[in-house]
C-alpha cells in the first residue's frame, strides 16, 4: 500500500478543495437566506372562512359565516384581492368571487379585518366546505398567492384562469348561478335579456319590475340603456362593496358571454344593484348602469 504523500502540494490541494466547498456551501446558504427574506413579508398574510353554528336565547341554531383577512407580518402588502370558493376535501374548488370582501389597496402590518358573508350565500348553491384564497403584492413588486389549500407561492401567472368563453349554445341563465331574486347576476341577466325584447308596454313593465322604485325617473323608456350596453357581454363575478349593494360587470367589446372566476382587469360598464326586503318578491333590484354608484349615494328603502 502506498503511503499518503503529506507534502505541501497535497495540503495545498486539500485546502483548495475545502475552500471551493466552503464557497459553494456559503452560496447555497445565502440563496436560502435571500429566498426566506423574500418570503418574509408574505408569510404573515392569511385568509380564512369561519363557518359556525351557535345557539340563540331560544336555543335555536344560528349560522354565522365570515371571511377574515390578516397580516401578521411586519410589512404592509398591496393590491390585496380575496376570492371565496367551495368544494369537498381533495376535490377542485369552485370560485364564487370576493363576495363582501372589497379589494384592499393596502393591508397594513397587524391588520385583521372581518366581513360577514352569510346573507350573500343565498344566491349560491354551495357544496362542501367554504374556503378562501388571497393574492397580493409586496413592496418589491412581487406577486404572491396563498391558495385555497393555505399554501403560499409566488404568483407569476397573475390573472390566470380568470375568464372562460361560453359558446352561444351554452349560454343559459343557470351558467350564472341560481335563477333567483337573491342572485344579483341572475337579476342583471334578466334585465339584459328583457332589453332585447320588442319595445312596448310589456317590455317597460318587466324592466320596471327589475329596478328600484327610486331609480325609475332616470330610466325613461330604457332605449338609451339598450344602446349603452350594445356590444357588451355579461360577467359572472359580482362584487359587494357594502351590505346589500352589488356591482355586476358588462365587459366592453365582447361578442360572447364570459364566466369570470378570478380577479380580472377589463373595461366594463358597471351595473349597481340594491337588495330590497321591502319589495315583493324580496331580492336584488337594478339601480343604475354606467359607472359604479358609491353605496352611500344609493337611497335606502322608505321607512315604515
Amino acid at each position: 500500500m502506498n503511503p499518503v504523500d503529506w507534502s505541501a502540494e497535497t495540503w495545498g490541494a486539500i485546502g483548495s478543495g475545502a475552500t471551493a466547498l466552503a464557497f459553494f456551501v456559503s452560496a447555497w446558504v445565502l440563496s436560502l437566506q435571500l429566498k426566506d427574506r423574500r418570503r418574509t413579508p408574505a408569510e404573515g398574510v392569511t385568509v380564512w372562512v369561519d363557518d359556525r353554528y351557535t345557539q340563540d336565547e331560544d336555543r335555536e341554531l344560528v349560522r354565522s359565516v365570515s371571511v377574515t383577512l390578516k397580516n401578521a407580518g411586519a410589512h404592509p402588502v398591496f393590491d390585496v384581492q380575496v376570492v371565496v370558493g367551495y368544494g369537498h376535501f381533495g376535490s377542485a374548488v369552485t370560485s364564487v368571487g370576493p363576495l363582501a370582501v372589497p379589494t384592499q389597496p393596502v393591508l397594513p402590518p397587524g391588520a385583521e379585518w372581518t366581513w360577514p358573508i352569510k346573507d350573500l350565500l343565498g344566491s349560491l348553491e354551495v357544496e362542501g366546505r367554504l374556503v378562501a384564497e388571497v393574492s397580493f403584492r409586496d413592496a418589491a413588486n412581487r406577486w404572491w398567492l396563498r391558495d385555497f389549500g393555505g399554501q403560499l407561492q409566488r404568483w407569476r401567472g397573475r390573472m390566470r384562469r380568470s375568464v372562460t368563453k361560453l359558446d352561444d349554445g351554452d349560454v343559459t341563465l343557470e351558467k350564472f348561478g341560481p335563477v333567483s331574486w337573491e342572485n344579483p347576476v341572475s337579476v342583471a341577466a334578466a334585465f339584459w335579456s328583457v332589453l332585447g325584447d320588442p319595445v312596448g308596454p310589456d317590455r317597460t313593465d318587466r324592466l320596471t319590475s327589475l329596478c328600484t322604485p327610486e331609480s325609475l325617473p332616470g330610466w325613461g323608456d330604457f332605449d338609451g340603456i339598450a344602446e349603452l350596453l350594445e356590444g357588451h357581454g355579461l360577467a359572472s363575478f359580482p362584487a359587494y362593496p357594502a351590505p346589500r349593494v352589488a356591482y355586476v360587470k358588462f365587459p366592453e367589446d365582447v361578442d360572447h358571454a364570459l364566466i369570470v372566476s378570478g380577479p380580472t382587469l377589463v373595461a366594463a360598464k358597471i351595473m349597481t344593484l340594491q337588495h330590497r326586503n321591502d319589495l315583493e318578491p324580496a331580492g336584488w333590484r337594478v339601480f343604475a348602469i354606467g359607472s359604479p354608484v358609491p353605496p352611500e349615494a344609493i337611497p335606502g328603502p322608505p321607512s315604515v
